[in-house]
């Protein structure tokens, strides 16, 4: 378990000290004074922290439980006269149940006493933003109003589909998008976001990254009543700030936004925060030194405008979901039945229908071509993968979590976002297998092993061959596992042709200490044998 964090019990809007504009070195030396104030764990920590280089949360059963424990005890103590009471008494099993209350502890850092505390608040915002009638209850888009959706739809705070480099879930706050309304309209819409964003675990024990954009024409005057609002909002939600960033052009709101941080936030919080100044395309280069890559960033970098396809998307299948829930105004888009040649996306799971076996096939192809040329011809060759496809009246089509899902035509954008991700994961495998040196091979006469070659038998060889093979076998152990005896041998098959894409061959040595190239069945049938394999030994080191 991690240290706690007792600050998260921190209410910034208890007090409202005043600050004023500080210059660039001034804000260093207020940050470097926050940070002195630690002592050298936490300092390691919080940097760690920051740059997602931390050590993963492993949670144990029963120091959980003690935990959970804990909080009950200290809420016993406080709830009196709160909302958090008034819920308990109209749903006990709401509030009192185990997922919900984990949520506020990994908040936390497991501090129990600041996850109480900021449950009691929890419910205390959540009684001024919904009323009684919705406080023991998950709020859905059938519990926004038109305006509150408005707020939604604008893209004034979305969640990005990829994570950093960390793997931690990006959050953007555009608020110059933000439509005439009021601050609650807001508030409600924020919460609907975020909430949804901490349906991952991996969210909640990660953290959220948060980047709040004021560049250009994004650039919004100041406002620090409502700067306390969001802060005192955001101290409400279970949310623990992996790292918060604020990217501004005006020397003027980057001077008292800094100041702000450095006066409202706590010194453990505050380490996590960083202000950047400057255009465009230096916040976008200051972003990516802390793991945020310019390229998942939704601004477009020709005219510097905002992408909002996938934003649409992400709004449009929540409103679907519940729909089908029988809780939205709206009704749900029409349902699509996948073929085929169609490339489909499951969160969570890798499919094998022939569209994405054909998408494998063409990023090695590009692969090369797309690492070696600039940003603007890269899309050139995402937009070559994407009209091959559908030279072949395939799509790109998504389902939700569940099996029985309806499935949708993605957005343009987002299918660019992953075929590109597609070659960046494509080529960190490649870079992976070209740092491993070959062994030597006996060669003898006849067929002469090559280092991309997959060297069967009972020796473990280690070309580049034999390594790709292994670390695809254990990318799609648990797909395979968890598919059908036809399917199973599609993603062997699969294997065995990206081998022979990328030249190389399945040899084996005879008994005549002569090499021979092997069938593509008998190679198929090699590559089962390593998936049974790697079950066997999975499972024998779990016990």
């Amino acid at each position: 378990m991690y240290t706690s964090e007792s600050n998260w019990n921190y209410s910034p809007c208890r007090r409202r000290p005043s600050y004023s504009k500080q210059s660039k070195e001034e804000l260093d030396a207020m940050l470097a004074q926050s940070i002195a104030e630690l002592n050298f764990h936490e300092r390691q920590f919080e940097q760690n922290h920051l740059h997602g280089v931390g050590e993963a949360i492993v949670e144990v059963d029963d120091e959980v439980n003690g935990l959970l424990r804990e909080l009950s005890d200290h809420l016993m103590r406080i709830k009196g006269g709160t909302a958090y009471e008034t819920a308990e008494g109209l749903n006990p099993a709401f509030v009192e149940d185990r997922a919900f209350r984990l949520m506020f502890l990994r908040a936390n850092r497991y501090d129990a006493k600041a996850s109480a505390g900021q449950m009691i608040r929890f419910f205390d915002m959540k009684l001024s933003l919904f009323g009684k009638e919705k406080l023991v209850t998950d709020i859905t888009m059938g519990d926004l109003d038109e305006d509150d959706r408005a707020y939604l739809r604008s893209g004034t705070t979305m969640v990005l589909p990829f994570p950093d480099m960390s793997q931690r879930q990006i959050v953007m706050e555009f608020p110059a998008l933000r439509p005439i309304g009021a601050t609650a309209n807001e508030l409600r819409a924020k919460y609907y976001t975020y909430m949804e964003a901490l349906k991952s675990e991996n969210a909640q024990l990660k953290g959220l990254v948060i980047v709040a954009y004021f560049v250009g024409e994004f650039r919004e005057r100041f406002n620090g009543a409502g700067f306390r609002i969001n802060t005192k909002f955001a101290f409400a939600l279970p949310i623990h700030v992996a790292g918060g960033h604020g990217c501004y052009d005006d020397q003027g709101q980057y001077s008292l936004v800094g100041s702000a941080i450095m006066t409202l936030l706590p010194a453990k919080i505050k380490t996590r925060c960083r202000v950047h100044f400057g255009s465009h395309q230096e916040c976008l280069y200051h972003l990516s030194t802390f793991g945020i890559p310019s390229e998942i960033i939704p601004i477009d970098k020709t005219n510097y405008t905002v992408k909002i396809d996938y934003h649409k998307y992400w709004y449009q299948e929540r409103l679907s979901r519940d729909t089908a829930c029988g809780q939205s105004p709206v009704p749900t888009p029409m349902d699509v039945k996948p073929c085929e040649n169609d490339v489909l996306y499951v969160a969570g799971k890798t499919c094998i229908n022939d569209g994405n076996l054909r998408l494998r096939l063409l990023a090695k192809r590009y692969v090369e071509v797309y690492t070696k040329v600039r940003e603007p011809d890269k899309k050139a060759v995402v937009q070559d993968v994407i009209d091959e496809i559908r030279s072949l009246g395939g799509r790109f089509l998504s389902q939700d979590g569940s099996s029985n899902g309806p499935w949708q035509e993605m957005p343009m954008e987002l299918v660019r976002l992953k075929i590109a991700q597609t070659f960046r994961n494509l080529r960190r495998t490649q870079n992976a297998a070209q740092a491993i040196e070959p062994s030597a091979f006996r060669i003898e006469s006849g067929v002469h092993p090559c280092p991309k070659d997959v060297i069967l038998g009972k020796l473990r060889y280690s070309s580049k061959g034999n390594e790709l093979v292994r670390q695809l076998v254990s990318d799609l152990a648990a797909d395979y596992d968890n598919v059908s005896r036809g399917n199973k041998a599609k993603i062997a098959k699969s294997i065995v042709q990206e081998v022979r894409d990328g030249g190389g061959r399945f040899l084996i040595l005879q008994g005549n200490e002569q090499w021979e190239e092997v069938s593509d069945e008998v190679a198929q049938a090699k590559i089962s044998r390593l998936f049974r394999n790697n079950r066997r030994h999975r499972k024998s080191t779990s016990l």
